[in-house]
């Protein structure tokens, strides 16, 4: 029997539509990775709507010094299907380079399954991130590549200006998936419409939930 290839999120759409941005929220501690198509955000902002729609994944970390039990840990984290490694990663990545003293990502204590097997599959205490050669042989694509789309949306990485929306998509998403309900009512994250219309597939598994 042929094995089965593994699931690339990257692979579709063409066109390089697939972006991220890394924004911190000095005021209350937060660092956002926040995943999505820059094409349909820009559509979207255009006509005054929520970003959300646009976005495939978000984690945000407690980033705050004073709280050194949470340093550097997930807060809140939520993918459509399939995803959820791809934030991590990128997650991971953005920590190490624009916060000081994160050189991982650590998991929350409070996961959904899914969140609970993707940390096991790991089989380490926290997820460092990966260059670009090896983030591309896993995806398809340097990671800096997806920077760089995100920086035709905003180059700022503080909170305010583009970013504002950017953010309120990424808490609504939260808001939507996570924080109703608590983890054991933990409901599925499709693919909005405007995502599968421009080729982006989902893979059958459980979204990533932590919070």
């Amino acid at each position: 029997m042929a094995r089965r290839r593994r699931f690339n999120p990257l692979e579709k759409p063409l066109y390089g539509r697939t972006a991220v941005n890394y924004v911190i929220d000095e005021r209350i501690g937060l660092f956002y990775c926040v995943v999505y198509d820059h094409r349909l955000a820009d559509q979207l902002a255009a006509v005054g709507e929520s970003l959300m729609p646009s976005i495939l994944g978000v984690v945000t970390v407690s980033a705050n010094p004073k709280y050194k039990d949470y340093f550097c840990a997930v807060d809140y984290a939520v993918a459509r299907k399939g995803y959820g490694p791809l934030v991590y990663d990128l997650t991971a990545r953005g920590l190490e380079r624009y916060v000081r003293g994160c050189q991982a990502l650590r998991p929350s204590d409070a996961q959904s399954p899914y969140a609970q097997s993707f940390w096991q599959r790991l089989r380490r205490e926290a997820l460092e991130p990966l260059d670009d050669d090896f983030f591309e042989a896993k995806y398809g694509v340097p990671a800096s590549v997806l920077e760089s789309r995100g920086k035709q949306w905003s180059r700022s990485r503080r909170s305010g200006g583009k970013n504002t929306a950017l953010v309120n998509g990424a808490e609504r998403m939260i808001q939507a998936y996570v924080a109703v309900g608590g983890l054991d009512k933990v409901q599925s994250v499709p693919l909005s419409v405007m995502l599968r219309r421009v080729g982006y597939q989902q893979e059958g598994l459980r979204p990533v939930v932590e919070g």
